[in-house]
Parts: C-alpha cells; structure tokens; sequence
C-alpha cells in the first residue's frame, strides 16, 4: 500500500495477522533464507505495527517491523520490514527505501551511532496478486544510469519476494496458522473462494492452543467477507465445526453491516445497487444498506469509492498510472464517482476511462 492510498481490507488482514508474534516468528522461520534465519534468536522476537512510523504518516501504512536480536550475544537489532502488496506496484522499491530511510533517521537522533551503527533492516514484500510480479527487486535498476561514473551515487539493495497467488501449496505446509494465513491470501481472489474454505477454515482445528480458534475466527471472517467471493451463508457452513464458528460469523456479519458493508458493494441485477436521489443505494436484497444524504448510512463517501475504482481499474487492465489515480481524488461528487465506477466494469480500454474523467473534470 502506497501512502497516498486508503488501507484496503487486505492491509487490515495482514496487519492483524502477522502483527502477532507467533505467526510473524513462524513466517520468519520458514520462508527468509537460512543463512538469515540461522544467525537471528527468534525467541527474542518483537513486532510492531506502527511504533516505528511518524505519526502523521501511521494511517497510511501496512508495514509490519520486527525486530530480533543475533544469536551470537551482539546487542544490536536486526529489523525485518514486512510490506504487504495485493496488486502489482513498480514503485513497491522506492516504498520501502522510504520506510528504511525513516527508521534509520530516527535511530540517527535516538542512539549514540559511535557505539552501534545504523541497524540493519530486510524488507520482504508479501505479495498475493492475481498477476505474477514481474518488476525487478532491485532499486537501481529504476535508474537510466548514462555510465558507470554514476553507480556509485545509486543506493544499492534489492528486497525479498515472496509471491504467494504462484507459491505450490506445499511450500504452505508449516505451522498451521501461518498456513491458513498463506492459503488465505492466495485463494482470496479466486472465484472458486467458497468451495476452498472448509478445507482450509478445518485447518484451524489442528491448532494446540484452541484459544487462538476464537482469536483468529474474528480477523479471518471479517476479511473474506469485506474481501472475498463467498456469501455469510457459504462462511457459516464452512465454519460450523470450529468453536463458536457460526455465531462469529453472524456476528461478524452484523457489525459489518453497521459499518456500512454488506460483503462489498453488490452489483448485478438480483443483489444489485438501486440509485435514487433522495431514497440513496439499497444494496442486497434482505440485508441491504440504504445510503442517502438524508437518510442510511453513507457506504465509502468519497474515499471508499475512490478506493474501490482503483482496485476495479487495477483488476481490469493492470498498473494504474499515478496522474489517473490523481485525476480520480480531483472528482469530488459522489454521484460522478459511481458512474466511473460504472463506466470501469464496462469500458473496455483505460484509455476510454480516462477521457470519461477528463470529461468529468472539464465540467467542473
């Protein structure tokens, strides 16, 4: 997630799941390079979702930190950057320089660096796109370098990838939590979704500790609802083996709801969106939320639309360019948003959508 874009429910989901200690160590474990892994103590694992980011910028990232001691006695801490990334970004690089740099300043200010030095930080990037990724990892070779006079003003590192939508599910075979997360996050864009649930949710009863069934069931729920293809309906039966499963689910469902959700924004002609000017959006047919100025709740205002029309667009014909992303937050009206969105499941180039926003925009 870049930071000029609204968290999406895939950044909730990541963040709650690997800001717990027990999986980011098990993640950690199994899938960085051995000759990382062997020199860190995982027992003195920490993690932190936020402490390490400026506090006017918090809202914007998704990043998980850990932060580990060597198991050789040396006292300085090892930071592994987790970036989480459900579509293709070219500048996914230059993102994480940023974050690197940040810490770094702020160790700068915090720390004697004659005794310690700057710590170092290895960014790993979590990737579960529909695509495959297909940018370089290294940061240099954004640059159009004229000679090799000029390589040495070039910062100089490359990030781990880990694309889980083209992992083999072998690969997933580790602990159980960290599996359930992994197959999650690969199956959560396939429209095959409610059919693999109850193999993967059955997992969950492999579990030592039972606690964590109750713990996880809310932050996995929440998150194939909001961001998957599979009805409450679907859910309900795929958990109603695990502990208090289908009563999570209701309930789940309810605040979701509340929230102005209704398993995403439902278009088609049975589960369809109703627009009118004073009655608003009725959305779904028993359980719909209606949206209006006067009355409903108010699902996204300008925002959630906006969020919402970037994934549409990024689905349908890739990299969104950073001007069109732009051009999208300048349309401040509701309304026009909902026709783009409209206008981006049926054109059929980004070129065509594009002039229908410069055309928006015109009539401002």
């Amino acid at each position: 997630m870049t930071s000029n874009e609204t968290p999406t429910p895939h950044d909730a989901f990541f963040k709650n799941i690997m800001g717990r200690v027990e999986i980011a160590r098990n993640y950690i474990r199994y899938y960085l390079p051995a000759e990382i892994t062997s020199q860190l103590d995982l027992d003195t694992l920490k993690v932190d979702t936020e402490g390490y980011v400026a506090d006017d910028m918090k809202a914007y990232f998704s990043d998980i930190v850990a932060a580990v001691r060597l198991n050789n006695g040396q006292q300085s801490d090892i930071y592994l950057l987790f970036e989480h990334k459900s579509g293709l970004d070219k500048l996914t690089r230059l993102q994480v320089l940023k974050y690197m740099a940040m810490k770094w300043y702020r160790c700068a200010t915090d720390k004697n660096l004659d005794h310690v030095g700057l710590p170092i930080i290895i960014p790993v990037v979590v990737y579960h796109g529909r695509r495959k990724w297909k940018y370089s990892l290294e940061f240099s070779d954004l640059f159009r370098v004229p000679s090799d006079a000029f390589r040495v003003y070039i910062p100089k590192f490359e990030h781990i990838l880990h694309d889980l939508s083209h992992f083999d599910e072998e690969a997933f075979k580790v602990s159980v939590d960290v599996r359930v997360f992994l197959l999650l996050l690969k199956n959560i864009f396939n429209p095959k979704l409610g059919q693999e649930l109850p193999r993967i949710l059955s997992l969950l009863q492999e579990l030592e500790d039972k606690n964590r069934i109750t713990q996880y069931l809310p932050i996995i729920i929440k998150y194939i609802l909001t961001a998957g293809k599979a009805s409450v309906k679907t859910v309900k039966e795929a958990v109603k083996s695990l502990p208090r499963g289908e009563e999570t689910v209701k309930t789940t469902a309810d605040q979701l709801r509340k929230e102005g959700f209704n398993q995403g924004v439902l278009i088609g002609k049975q589960e369809g969106v109703l627009i009118g000017k004073q009655e608003g959006v009725l959305i779904g047919k028993q359980e719909g939320v209606l949206i209006g100025k006067q009355e409903g709740i108010l699902v996204g205002e300008q925002k959630g639309i906006q969020t919402m029309l970037l994934e549409v667009l990024q689905d349908r014909f890739g990299d969104i360019h950073p001007d069109l992303a732009t051009k999208i937050r300048f349309v401040e009206s509701t309304e026009k948003l909902k026709e783009l969105f409209r206008q981006a499941l049926k054109l059929e180039s980004v070129q065509e959508f594009i002039q229908e926003v410069d055309n928006i925009l015109k009539l401002h």
